[in-house]
């Protein structure tokens, strides 16, 4: 017998026995950082951190609360919004929970592409690879069509906006998970029914306030699904206490500046800098880290009072709107930044600019 073999025994009855034994189930967060790790770029194999990204420890402790049916998930592009809003919920349903789930796509054509590029490498690089299918759809390189099924039972069920209603109706599952929602805003061929996403959300009202749909999006437009399902939410925003002036702050794309009038790219990212909203004193990237490390959640209405606690009514609404800004997205510094939106103004289509 293979050294290979004899591993890859033992892994298998490490899970199956992890599957028999009574446990408490972990909640969204706990199963991330414990279970995760980075499946591609420079920190690939690394442990999930709520570190890289700290917004991502406010977005996942707001899911474990259990209060919202619904997440409506937007932030900038390639800072996470996939692996917390689309991976993370689909994993944590199909291995610790051991249940089914729905991942909702833009068609099925793109059902194949999502599984090898993004959730894959996920329960690759984590210890459930064990519970790929040894055969069939996404087993061995196998091509996925509709539907995944674990080794532990539990099937990934792909939806899309395309095809008839027919095809949406005919599964149904507690957890519906949607990515690049903003593709799916519209009601498809001579559906008489609901736009897909609407549809979809279908699937799982037999589960009534169980039920979790999540979806996430880049915010294409204002006028598009993530940002009106974001504006109708929670309108949740991050918080955090300016080192200058003590003042709890939300920096946003107007407290950005040097780069708008610079020359040259060079010179835009040697002025590109954050600005207190508060004290208008320039903050350091140092200053920008501590500032996400410690910050607060606040819903629509709510203020946070000097000591840092979050005072105000919970918004009568089901969905929970939460986003972040570039200034929350530790992967891309002032500089970087800087230089990627003065090319963007000299990007000849306007509109693709403004996006």
């Amino acid at each position: 017998m293979s050294v290979l073999t004899s591993l890859r025994q033992a892994e298998e009855l490490e899970a199956i026995l992890r599957a028999a034994s009574p446990r408490t189930l972990r909640g969204l967060r706990d199963f991330a950082t414990r279970e995760m790790r980075v499946a591609k770029g420079p920190a690939a194999g690394q442990r999930f951190s709520i570190h890289t990204q700290p917004y991502t420890r406010l977005l996942l402790d707001e899911i474990d609360r259990g209060i919202w049916p619904r997440v409506a998930v937007v932030g900038p592009i390639q800072s996470g919004k996939t692996t917390c809003g689309h991976i993370a919920p689909l994993m944590h349903t199909l291995f610790e929970l051991g249940e089914g789930a729905i991942a909702g796509v833009p068609d099925l054509a793109t059902a194949d592409d999502k599984w090898r590029e993004d959730i894959l490498p996920a329960i690759t690089a984590s210890s459930f690879r064990t519970m790929l299918p040894r055969r069939g759809a996404g087993a061995r390189g196998g091509k996925v069509k509709e539907a995944v099924v674990f080794r532990n039972g539990a099937t990934l069920r792909f939806m899309s906006g395309g095809g008839n209603d027919a095809r949406r109706s005919a599964y149904t599952a507690r957890v519906l998970c949607v990515t690049e929602a903003d593709k799916l805003d519209e009601t498809g061929g001579r559906s008489r029914e609901a736009d897909k996403i609407t549809q979809m959300e279908g699937r799982t009202r037999a589960y009534g306030d169980r039920a979790l749909v999540v979806l996430e999006s880049n915010a294409t437009t204002r006028a598009g699904r993530i940002w009106r399902e974001y504006t109708d939410g929670t309108q949740s925003r991050i918080v955090c206490r300016c080192p200058h002036c003590a003042a709890w702050v939300t920096p946003d794309k107007d407290d950005f500046t040097g780069w708008q009038d610079a020359e040259d790219e060079i010179a835009a990212m040697d002025r590109a800098a954050w600005l207190c909203p508060a004290c208008k004193v320039i903050l350091s990237e140092s200053d920008r880290r501590g500032m996400n490390e410690g910050a607060v959640l606040a819903h629509r209405g709510q203020e946070v009072a000097p000591d840092g606690t979050v005072v105000g009514e919970i918004p009568r609404t089901r969905t929970l709107g939460f986003r972040w800004s570039a200034f929350n997205n530790m992967f891309v510094d002032a500089r970087h930044l800087g230089a990627t939106l003065y090319a963007h103004t000299k990007d000849p289509d306007q509109e693709n600019a403004e996006k």
